[in-house]
């Protein structure tokens, strides 16, 4: 299978329309794109991510905080989501992602974009992105990463949220 196959049918097999956390926490640190400032044609990165929050917080279990690393130093457990919507400005769009090929970060182009709102039918969507797949392989998502490091997804976050304007 190619990688978008391979992603669709991870994510078909590993998302939810609503975000539940099975790992053991203390604290949920969301990431996400921000909003401009003095437009609102990217008024959906707010609208997203205002959403997930807001889930989470009617979860008893879950309370607004602070930096993972300062978290981590002090043994605290911690959960990452990622946010991403189908806005675009420019060349990438928020939701984009890229086959960690071997060739450098630099070498990057508009060709090697994968959309992740491209590959569900319907948002918002959570998908835990290092679960074990089919016959025991890998989640494709160690194959991507966001096109700014080589870090593959799974290490930056554990579960992505996507929206669809």
């Amino acid at each position: 299978m190619a990688l978008v196959d391979d992603l669709k049918d991870y994510i078909a097999l590993n998302s939810t329309p609503t975000t539940m956390i099975k790992e053991k926490h203390n604290v949920v640190i969301v990431g996400e794109t921000h909003a401009f400032l003095k437009t609102t044609d990217s008024e959906i990165r707010t609208k997203a991510a205002a959403r997930l929050l807001l889930e989470l917080l009617a979860n008893v279990n879950c309370k607004y905080s602070t930096v993972r690393e300062v978290l981590h130093k002090r043994g605290v457990s911690c959960v990452s989501i990622k946010v991403v919507t189908d806005f675009k400005r420019g060349d990438v769009p928020d939701d984009a992602v890229f086959e960690q090929y071997n060739k450098p970060l630099t070498d990057l182009t508009v060709g090697d974009i994968i959309r992740l709102a491209s590959l569900v039918p319907k948002t918002p969507v959570t998908i835990v992105v290092d679960r074990s797949w089919t016959n025991g392989r890998a989640s494709p998502f160690w194959r991507l990463t966001f096109g700014h490091s080589k870090v593959p997804v799974p290490a930056q976050f554990e579960y992505i949220v996507v929206q669809k304007a």
